[in-house]
C-alpha cells in the first residue's frame, strides 16, 4: 500500500444522500430540518446538494442558505457539500462555481476532506479543464461523477482527486452493477464514492425517459457489495429524485414537487421504510464489514413489491435497460419478478410468514441470525399482503400489512415502481 492509500484509509467512512435542490422549491427551513432529522436518524452523515443552472438562481440561493442554516443547527453531526449538475443547458460558468464554493466553504456544516471543502458534480467532463483553476481559487477537494467517460477515462483527468460513479443499477437480469472494481483500480488509492440505490423506474415522455433497471433485490445485494469493497465513501441515490423512483425520503406533502408525468407511479409508492435498514447497513459498512452489535439497531421487517402483476396491464412501452444510455433493451417483464421481497433484521433466526389475498404461503426460514433476505412469489395471486416473523425465542415482529396487489392499473399501465413498508 502506498502513502496515498494509507492517508486515505485512515479517514472515517462517510455516507451521503444525493439531495435534489430543484425538487424542494417552496420548502421552508423547517422542511429542510425535517429532512435532515430523518436522514440523521437513519445514520446518514450528510447530503450532496445537486443543483443546476436551469434552476432559478434566486430560488437556489434561498434554498441553499436555508438548508445550510438547518444543517448548522445540528452542530458537526450532519454535513453538506455542493454537487454541480452539468447535465443541463447552459452549463456552469467557472466564476459562478467559485462563488458558490467560496460562499459555503466556511459554514460549520460544510463537509471537508483533508481540511478541504468537498465538491462534486453530476457529469460535466467537457468542462473538466475548468477545475484546475477552480481548485486553485477555492482550495476544494474534487470528486466528480464523470461516468460517461468510464472509470479509466475519468481517473486520468488531472483535476480529479477521486471519483463518484453513477453506475448504481444493474443491466438486464444482473442482480447488481459491476463497475465498482474498475473504478477502484483506476483510482489507484484515491477515494472512491460508491453509489447505492434502492430502485429505478422512470416514465417521463417530456424527457424521452421510459425504462426500468432490474431492482427487485438491488437494495440488500448492493449493500453486500459495499461490505466487500469497502469504498471510502457511499452516496445514496437518492434522497428525493421522485421522477426516477430512486427516492428514500418520505413522500412530499405536496405533489407539486413530483413531475406531473410521474405522479401516477410515485404518489401511492412510499419508500421511506428503506430508511429503517440504514442503521444496520451503515454501521456494518463503518465496521469494515463486521456485524453490528445486537441492540445497536432496531429489529424490524422491511418488505416491498409492485402493486400490479407484470402481465396484468399494458407495459406502457417501458423497456428493461435504457436505449438512451446506449444499452440493449428487453421487455420489462424479463427484468421484474412478481414477488413480495423482504429483509428481517434481528439477532436470532427468523421464520417469516407471508399471506397474499388471505392465502398463506410457505414459511421462509433463516439459516442463521442477522439479516435474512428472501422473497415469496405471488404469481397469479392478488389482494392484501400480510407479513410477520417469529424468532427462536417465540418473540414476534408484526404482523404488518401492505396494500393489495391488483390487476387494476393506474392509467391502464403496470406500475413498475415499488411499494415499500415495514414494522
Amino acid at each position: 500500500m502506498n502513502l496515498l492509500s494509507i492517508k486515505f484509509a485512515a479517514c472515517e467512512r462517510e455516507v451521503f444522500a444525493h439531495f435534489m435542490i430543484g425538487n424542494t422549491y417552496g420548502y421552508s427551513q423547517q422542511d429542510y430540518l425535517n429532512d435532515i432529522q430523518a436522514a440523521h436518524n437513519a445514520g446518514i452523515d450528510g447530503f450532496a446538494l445537486n443543483f443546476a443552472t436551469n434552476n432559478v438562481f434566486a430560488s437556489t440561493d434561498i434554498a441553499l442558505n436555508d438548508i445550510y442554516k438547518a444543517a448548522e443547527s445540528f452542530g458537526n453531526s450532519f454535513r453538506l457539500f455542493l454537487s454541480f449538475d452539468y447535465a443541463v443547458v447552459p452549463d456552469w460558468d467557472p466564476l459562478t462555481v467559485v462563488e458558490y464554493i467560496d460562499r459555503y466553504k466556511t459554514s460549520s456544516a460544510q463537509f471537508k476532506y483533508n481540511g478541504k471543502p468537498f465538491v462534486s458534480t453530476f457529469e460535466g467532463p467537457d468542462r473538466a479543464a475548468d477545475w484546475e483553476n477552480i481548485k486553485n481559487q477555492t482550495g476544494c477537494f474534487f470528486i466528480p461523477d464523470y461516468s460517461s467517460l468510464g472509470a479509466f477515462g475519468a481517473a486520468s483527468l488531472p483535476s480529479v482527486d477521486g471519483l463518484l460513479s453513477w453506475n448504481a443499477w444493474p443491466q438486464y437480469q444482473d442482480d447488481v452493477p459491476k463497475a465498482d472494481q474498475e473504478y477502484i483500480s483506476a483510482l489507484g488509492g484515491r477515494p472512491y464514492m460508491m453509489p447505492v440505490s434502492p430502485w429505478f423506474f422512470t416514465n417521463i415522455p417530456e424527457y424521452n425517459k421510459n425504462w426500468l433497471w432490474h431492482s427487485d433485490e438491488l437494495w440488500p445485494r448492493r449493500w453486500d457489495q459495499v461490505f466487500q469493497l469497502k469504498p471510502t465513501f457511499v452516496e445514496l441515490l437518492t434522497w428525493n429524485d421522485w421522477g426516477e423512483s430512486q427516492y428514500l425520503a418520505a413522500l412530499p406533502r405536496s405533489e407539486d414537487v413530483i413531475p406531473a408525468a410521474a405522479r401516477g407511479y410515485v404518489s401511492a409508492a412510499p419508500h421511506v421504510s428503506w430508511l429503517s435498514d440504514l442503521p444496520y447497513y451503515i454501521q456494518k459498512y463503518k465496521n469494515g464489514g463486521s456485524e453490528p452489535a445486537v441492540g445497536s439497531y432496531t429489529p424490524h421487517i422491511t418488505f416491498w413489491y409492485r402493486l400490479n402483476p407484470k402481465g396484468s396491464c399494458s407495459t406502457g412501452d417501458t423497456t428493461c435497460n435504457s436505449a438512451k444510455n446506449g444499452q440493449t433493451t428487453y421487455p420489462p417483464t424479463d427484468c421484474a419478478k412478481d414477488a413480495v421481497f423482504f429483509s428481517v433484521f434481528t439477532g436470532s433466526k427468523a421464520t417469516v410468514h407471508v399471506s397474499i389475498g388471505g392465502e398463506v404461503q410457505e414459511p421462509q426460514v433463516a439459516s442463521s441470525g442477522g439479516v435474512f433476505h428472501a422473497n415469496v412469489p405471488f404469481n397469479s395471486l392478488t389482494g392484501l399482503v400480510e407479513i410477520a416473523a417469529t424468532m427462536e425465542d417465540g418473540s414476534r415482529l408484526g404482523p404488518i400489512y401492505g396494500p393489495e396487489i391488483s390487476k387494476e392499473c393506474v392509467g391502464g399501465q403496470v406500475n413498475w415502481n415499488a411499494w415499500v413498508g415495514g414494522s
